[in-house]
């Protein structure tokens, strides 16, 4: 696959154009230590930018129905998804790219304080519709050693911006080996390279992987906004989908943004492997099988 395909508009024909619930694909891993997944499930306060020209990709999709019962219907199919994925143990480890704080407070009711942990700091100024990457774990999987949010301020492109960076140190707890889970969401950008953003993540990586002496997995896993050609000039190991993930309304094109890093524990590694798109939610398998049908 190049870094880009062409790809034409869903049309309302289209079979997958009602299922669609989010502009990207999940991408999941496999470990040693348990199941990562992670789903930018597209926050519904921006849908109405799906709709801004009907020759737009999702123009004609139900992704671009700002009514509210469509976008509630949306809502609950996702949190059902995630939730269901998590309590049959088909998921340990969960991260939310654009999360939101109505979703996070309906999921916790979902699975239960007790059996998960939900990781969704909230940031300055939050209010309703402001994305925030979560994180969730199984707490009969694993347990927390730490948690926290880093943030780190840069330019990018003229303009100032925030990366922020959840991650969770768990132990796993039957085995008691370690990993460094991150949630991904780089800023996106107009050029389509995040360059200072993906730098700033880098760093942040490593200063992890140096703070817990080498001996375990750092683990990113998101949104990159970008391609994994662009993430490789800042990390030694990408973990690429074998499907588009994304589709970018603005220029019609398929890509993948959604995507792994890894770096590795010098002794013993998690050994993280790609999943293909069939271990993931039906919505996902509908965008990717979407994508692949409409490459022009």
């Amino acid at each position: 696959m190049s870094a880009f395909s062409p790809i034409r508009p869903f049309e309302k024909k289209d079979p997958v154009s009602s299922k669609l619930q989010s502009d990207h694909c999940e991408v999941a891993l496999k470990t040693s230590l348990g199941t990562i997944n992670s789903w930018n499930i597209s926050n519904p306060a921006y849908h109405k930018f799906f709709a801004n020209d009907e020759s737009q990709v999702f123009a004609q999709t139900v992704l671009a129905d700002t009514n509210i019962d469509v976008l509630n219907v949306k809502i609950e199919s996702q949190l059902e998804t995630i939730a269901n994925r998590l309590l049959d143990g088909a998921v340990n480890i969960q991260v939310i790219v654009e999360g939101y704080e109505t979703f996070y407070e309906k999921l916790a009711e979902k699975i239960g304080d007790g059996e998960f942990h939900l990781l969704a700091e909230k940031p300055e100024g939050w209010t309703k519709t402001k994305n925030i990457t979560g994180i969730v774990v199984d707490n009969s999987k694993f347990s927390i050693r730490t948690s926290a949010v880093i943030n780190v301020d840069y330019q990018e492109e003229g303009r100032d911006s925030v990366l922020r960076v959840p991650y969770v140190h768990v132990q796993e707890v039957i085995s008691r080996r370690e990993m460094i889970v991150v949630g991904v969401h780089v800023p996106g950008t107009a050029s389509q390279y995040p360059e200072k953003g993906l730098s700033a993540l880098a760093k942040v990586i490593d200063g992890l992987w140096e703070k817990y002496d080498k001996k375990v997995d750092v683990i990113g896993i998101g949104d990159f906004n970008s391609t994994p050609e662009n993430v490789a000039k800042h990390f030694k190991t990408v973990l690429e989908p074998s499907y588009w993930t994304h589709a970018n309304p603005r220029f019609a094109a398929a890509s993948k943004y959604d995507m792994a890093i890894v770096r590795e524990a010098e002794q013993e590694s998690s050994k993280p492997e790609m999943l293909p798109s069939d271990a993931l939610s039906d919505a996902s398998r509908a965008l990717a099988k979407g994508l692949e049908l409409l490459i022009v």
